[in-house]
């Protein structure tokens, strides 16, 4: 029984080590960069955003289903508007292949208070689709003025 008990361990013992090296992997083995692009400089309020991703990494990126982007707001420093709890399991929602692109619009900012804005963009690396999500970086687009 003791003997069950320290292979048990040993294999748990494993099992997070291995998690762990995996971690580290991912997040050392990221190269490239991914740009996010704003379609202009300038909006009314209502007015639909169009923007563009690039990754140029060598790994899949992957967005959140629940929260693909957080609208910041320039207040000296950058402060994310506050967003309702996720009502549903949090998982990669959309992809983009290594050296891929992808374009989405954003429909609805009424929300927005006038002022200097940008997007933020948590992403997971090397996820795949349907997968929980999980961010490991988060990427930021230029700077818009919203009227």
């Amino acid at each position: 029984m003791a003997k069950i008990k320290k292979e048990l361990i040993l294999i748990l013992i494993f099992l997070v080590l291995f998690v762990a090296i995996w971690q580290a992997w991912k997040s050392f083995s990221f190269s490239g960069s991914v740009s996010i692009t704003i379609d202009k400089s300038e909006y009314k309020k209502g007015v639909s955003i169009i923007v563009k991703i690039v990754n140029e990494t060598n790994q899949n990126i992957c967005f959140s289903s629940c929260y693909p982007y957080y609208l910041e707001k320039k207040n000296g420093d950058w402060k994310s508007y506050l967003y309702d709890n996720c009502p549903r399991l949090d998982l990669t929602g959309n992809c983009i292949r290594p050296k891929g692109e992808k374009l989405f619009q954003i429909e609805d900012l009424s929300y927005a208070k006038e002022g200097f804005h940008r997007l933020a963009i948590p992403v997971c690396l090397g996820c795949n689709l349907v997968e929980n999500f999980k961010e490991d970086k988060r990427f930021y687009s230029n700077e818009f003025l919203i009227k």
